[in-house]
């Protein structure tokens, strides 16, 4: 029987660990109910006291008014260092009539929505930029600060 050396199952653990960095590291956020559960939603019957118990209560909601319901699931692949990226997102939009019963119910995936550009400008403040040398020092060498005032 050959008994492997020291120097081998080093090298046999070194290869296993660098395969296994490069597998990507997946994670998943939020819950958006599969089609088998919306089948079971009747558009003009169910209400939203029947849709919360059925799905339970959405993760988000209508921003002005209590309408609608969203449920969004988001998952996102991401390898060693780089920045996750989202590959797939699925959003049930559950739509309310006044009486709270369930108008439309719509379905929508990655390919539905489109890339929208973040407004970037900040707001200029005057004074001085203080280094945090300067930010502890000053309040080292305040009177104010000595003194409790």
């Amino acid at each position: 029987m050959i008994r492997p050396t020291g120097l081998a199952l080093i090298a046999a653990l070194g290869t296993v660990m660098s395969v296994g960095a490069c597998a990507p590291r997946l994670s998943s956020h939020g819950y958006a109910p599969p089609d088998v559960e919306l089948d079971r939603i009747t558009v003009g019957q169910d209400t939203k006291a029947s849709v919360g118990a059925a799905l339970g209560r959405p993760s988000d909601a209508g921003v002005l008014t209590d309408q609608a319901w969203y449920y969004v699931s988001t998952s996102t692949s991401a390898y060693l260092y780089s920045a996750p990226e989202v590959i797939d997102r699925r959003v049930v939009a559950i739509q309310f009539d006044e009486a709270e019963v369930v108008r439309d119910v719509s379905v929508y995936g990655l390919e539905d929505g489109r890339p929208i550009r973040l407004v970037t400008r900040t707001t200029e403040t005057f004074g001085n930029e203080l280094s945090i040398i300067d930010q502890v020092l000053g309040n080292v060498f305040n009177p104010g600060n000595l003194l409790g005032e």
